[in-house]
């Protein structure tokens, strides 16, 4: 190729080229520069004919500029590539990437520089967002970590990209272990919800799932977690990466507990009388409801028991309503300790109480409650045993029970009947 024909095509590159150049001599000045360039920084051509690349680079890239075509004046590069600021002719600066290359004469002697300035303004305003992005991501994340672990991971945890301060504080270990080995997290998962844990992973491997486990920390402490995985996509929607989140919510399932317990607690002061500890007459009435419908459906046969405390208006008269409440503590105590487990005894009212005696018929009734002992009651004052006793009355259940009320009337009638006797 003549050298005329290079020329000529060298200068039609030059003019028409979309993105910025420049011939520089080797002290700074600008030779020619081309319309993509004038455009780009606001100058005209004759204007940048009267400046150096120095005075439009920004000063904090100035001495990196130098340097580099300080080597390529020595021989030691031949091209070099930057990114930098340029100043704009109405003074503010835009983000452009340098690449500038030597040409010698035939003796080795630098000549001029060839500089392309590509604008990529647009491409750092992108990285200055996504780099905020992160830092905000990164900043919320970790005012979270508390009781949060957000870990970001390649899929299927081949390797951790990131990890927040979240992770030491609930499972007690340093993070960095999670850059070294991205699924020694789950070395602390609870041996019985390891099997629960490797079933998700296979069987959610491509889409958002959600897991409850608990973690042995090294600690010895157990932790309750609630954990998440979102997937992330490309353009093709192939899986680039997986955010991880770990609720640790411990504290929420300890104090479920402790409600649990305690309305549990409160179940059991709701169905059991004060005083004597026995079911109370709500509760056993509960009860004796159940067994008339088992009993009505299955054609079985259970008994109910009145018994009466005998002269308690006498040992109220003479010894005092504490003694008289002590005397139905007493009561209650030997009817609990002569019936069997599967038995239940509950206070219907005043010094009147009620056994249920499951699948049991009268004779049989008769012969446990015969067999019934009431121990005499120590009294400090005035120094004697009082000795209890008990009018009984027994109802069972038979197909001429019409009600539940029927029934306890059948019961309560034969204690007054033995009472009178």
């Amino acid at each position: 190729m003549d050298n005329a024909l290079s020329n000529n095509m060298f200068e039609t590159i030059f003019d028409r080229c979309a993105v910025g150049m420049t011939q520089v001599s080797t002290d700074g000045n600008f030779v020619r520069v081309n319309a993509a360039l004038c455009d780009f920084l606001g100058y005209t051509e004759q204007e940048f004919l009267q400046l150096t690349f120095q005075q439009i680079t920004h000063p904090d890239y100035l001495s990196a500029d130098l340097d580099n075509v300080q080597r390529l004046i020595d021989g030691k590069a031949d091209d070099y590539s930057m990114e930098k600021l340029y100043r704009h002719k109405s003074g503010h600066y835009l983000w452009g990437k340098l690449t500038v290359s030597i040409v010698r004469d035939s003796a080795k002697k630098p000549l001029f520089f060839i500089s392309v300035v590509e604008n990529i303004q647009d491409k750092k305003r992108a990285e200055d967002s996504l780099q905020v992005s992160e830092l905000k991501f990164k900043t919320i994340v970790e005012l979270l970590s508390d009781n949060l672990v957000v870990w970001v991971t390649e899929p299927h945890f081949s390797r951790t990209l990131y990890v927040n301060s979240g992770y030491e504080i609930i499972w007690g270990r340093s993070a960095k272990e999670l850059y070294a080995d991205p699924e020694s997290f789950m070395q602390l998962i609870h041996p019985d919800d390891q099997a629960a844990f490797k079933h998700a992973l296979l069987e959610h491997q491509h889409k958002n799932w959600r897991l409850s486990y608990r973690i042995v920390r090294d600690d010895g402490h157990i932790r309750y977690i609630e954990s998440s995985t979102f997937d992330l996509f490309d353009a093709q929607q192939a899986i680039t990466s997986q955010i991880h989140v770990a609720r640790d919510c411990t504290d929420y399932v300890n104090s479920q507990r402790v409600l649990e317990e305690q309305n549990k607690q409160l179940e059991k002061i709701a169905s059991i009388d004060t005083l004597t500890q026995v079911a109370n007459r709500h509760t056993i009435i509960n009860q004796i409801n159940q067994e008339f419908e088992r009993c009505l459906r299955h054609s079985l046969v259970s008994t109910l028991v009145f018994l009466d405390l005998n002269n308690f208006k006498h040992i109220n008269d003479q010894f005092g309503h504490l003694v008289g409440d002590q005397a139905l503590r007493h009561f209650a105590q030997s009817i609990r300790e002569g019936i069997r487990c599967s038995d239940m005894v509950g206070r219907f009212g005043g010094d009147e109480f009620i056994v249920l005696l499951p699948e049991t018929n009268l004779n049989d009734a008769k012969t446990l409650l015969g067999r019934m002992q009431f121990k005499p009651m120590n009294l400090k004052e005035p120094h004697q045993n009082l000795q209890l006793s008990a009018s009984i009355g027994y109802a069972e259940f038979s197909a001429e029970v019409q009600s539940v009320e029927h029934w306890l009337e059948l019961a309560d009638s034969t204690m007054y009947q033995a009472k009178s006797a």
